[in-house]
């Protein structure tokens, strides 16, 4: 899921630079929106990587 929002908030950034126009949202509120959607996607990755899900006592 964290890939996934990553790839959405790198599109959002990077779409001026791969020929796509901007309708919905306005530039500015995109790139924003584009910011939150890496961090957020990073801290998923991140927090899925630091989890231990096959603890062994």
């Amino acid at each position: 899921m964290g890939i996934i929002y990553a790839g959405m908030g790198g599109f959002f950034v990077l779409k001026d630079h791969l020929g796509m126009e901007n309708v919905f949202p306005a530039p500015p509120f995109s790139y924003i929106f584009g910011g939150l959607c890496l961090l957020y996607g990073g801290f998923r990755i991140y927090r899925g990587f630091r989890k231990d899900y096959f603890q062994q006592d």
